[in-house]
């Protein structure tokens, strides 16, 4: 995506690359002017969000259906959104793949939670790939959706890192993505033992008492059983409900 976005012809001597071919006989090496957004730059998901953001404003009124989609469920290159009926759904999604080509962005993936979804066995890339609706998933680092059973489940993926420093219990815990606050309660335990850490002021690479070594290691070891955690993405809400309360209640076992 971001590769499809020009910059101006004044702000390409920002960007610049040098290149040198070792067969050629002259040791000056070669510079070459962007002129596209570049990957990996800071300002790159801000450039391409900003695109995004001038198209719906230029060409969002003849699509209207985008335009929430748009607003709500953009992440860079990534869009989310849904509907009540299959049918809303497909008009959704084609009005969203519209509004993608009126800037040259063509759509290449769709994942979606239902096999009649009219996108389900199309892409705009071609592929040589087979897709098979069951085998779909999703995944953002850690946390994985399901897409058939319509389920969000988390890998449970531990490190083998043996030599343990306050950096790579901040790493690790950084790891565990959970931005809907699924399972908070082990993120916790986790942000608890970086605070300790603070609190005993040991340095990014200090080696660390056997006692919290212990304990990061038997927290890490723990994290495996977050892979069987099966929690269902739909709360069995839909948009005629004009007020939603949501309430927890204490395990009484």
């Amino acid at each position: 995506m971001i590769r499809q976005i020009d910059v101006n012809p004044d702000d390409w001597k920002f960007q610049r690359i040098l290149w040198t071919d070792n067969q050629s006989s002259t040791s000056e090496p070669a510079v070459y002017r962007l002129a596209t957004v570049t990957y990996g730059t800071k300002p790159a998901p801000y450039l391409a969000g900003r695109v995004l953001k001038q198209l719906l404003s230029d060409e969002g009124y003849k699509l209207p259906l985008a335009i929430e989609p748009f607003e709500k469920g953009s992440y860079i290159d990534d869009i989310t959104g849904g509907a009540d009926t299959l049918s809303r759904l497909n008009e959704i999604a084609s009005q969203v793949e519209a509004l993608y080509l009126t800037g040259y962005f063509p759509v290449a993936k769709w994942k979606i939670n239902h096999p009649s979804f009219c996108k389900v066995n199309s892409s705009s890339l071609s592929s040589n790939t087979s897709h098979q609706f069951d085998e779909s998933t999703c995944k953002i680092l850690d946390m994985s959706w399901k897409c058939s059973p319509d389920i969000l489940t988390f890998t449970g993926h531990t490190s083998q890192i043996s030599a343990i420093t306050k950096c790579i219990i901040l790493s690790e815990t950084a790891q565990l993505f959970d931005p809907l606050g699924l399972i908070s309660p082990v993120i916790i335990r986790a942000k608890t033992q970086i605070q300790d850490l603070w609190l005993g002021k040991i340095g990014w690479d200090d080696p660390l008492t056997p006692q919290i070594t212990h304990r990061w290691k038997t927290f890490r070891n723990e994290l495996i059983d977050l892979a069987s955690q099966k929690i269902k993405r739909w709360l069995n809400l839909t948009s005629d409900l004009s007020h939603v309360e949501i309430h927890g209640f204490p395990d009484a076992s």
